[in-house]
Formats: structure tokens, sequence, C-alpha cells
């Protein structure tokens, strides 16, 4: 598959704080065939309203999926896996956020390895409330990088 597009899902619940900064890394993907799906479960801080200024200001359209009342994560994400148009799936807390290479690695990974594998899973960085490095509670260094499901 040449050029899948790449539906990437970040979901909010009292993210406000970091939420900007979730989304600037995906704005800033280097792989550019993305569509954006974004949900919050009921925050109550101002989460959602700070969404809606960043897709404002930076004119990306996105699917939404904002709830007055929490329904919990697991259906939060089926309601939005139900919205994507993608070939791949991204998922991301909207605390986390993405190297700009991310996303053009693992369709990397993924179109090297063929239609027996299903999922990539890459390592990751973990950082406080600071953006400074925090301890690491799980250490993948030695193991493999990439788990390979055969369909």
């Amino acid at each position: 598959m040449k050029n899948p597009l790449v539906s990437i899902i970040v979901i909010s619940y009292n993210h406000s704080k970091f939420v900007i900064e979730c989304l600037n890394s995906i704005k800033d993907q280097a792989y550019a065939r993305w569509e954006l799906i974004v949900a919050d479960d009921a925050s109550t801080d101002n989460s959602v309203e700070v969404i809606k200024e960043w897709l404002q200001e930076n004119k990306i359209s996105a699917k939404i999926n904002f709830h007055t009342k929490n329904a919990g994560l697991a259906t939060t994400l089926n309601e939005c896996i139900k919205l994507l148009n993608g070939d791949f799936v991204k998922l991301i807390a909207a605390d986390d956020y993405l190297h700009p290479d991310s996303i053009d690695y693992c369709v990397s990974a993924l179109e090297k390895s063929g239609n027996g594998y299903g999922m990539v899973f890459t390592d990751f960085w973990s950082v406080d409330e600071n953006n400074m490095p925090a301890k690491i509670f799980l250490n993948y260094e030695k193991k493999i990088s990439l788990i390979l499901i055969i369909l």
C-alpha cells in the first residue's frame, strides 16, 4: 500500500495543560497523510475549549467526539474507531506527544513487514509535567521494538 491514510485518535480527559503539545506534535509529523479524530470524555477542566481553539487557529479539520457525560475510555475509544477512515490507526492520549518522525517510521515498518503483520510497537520516553526525563517504570531497551501480529 503506497502512502496509506493514518487515522490518529486523541483521547482527552482533563488534559487541558498538555493537549496543545500533543496536537502540535501531530501537526508537525513528517508523514503528511493523516486524519485527526479528537475525543474528550466530559472533562471537568477546559480541555474541550482548548482543543476547539487549537483546531480553529491551526485550520485543522478533525472529527470530534466530545461527551457531556463521562462514558469511560473503552466507550469513547470504540466510538472514535467507528469514525476513522484510515488504513492504519494511531491511538494517543492527550497528555502524550509524538516524535516528528513517529508516524513515518511506523508506516514504513508496517509497509516493509507485509500484509501478514498488523501492529508496530515503538520505544518511548517518559517525561514529567515539566517535560523533563522521568523515572521509567518499564524498560524495553533490550527487548524487541517491533511486535508483529500475524493476521
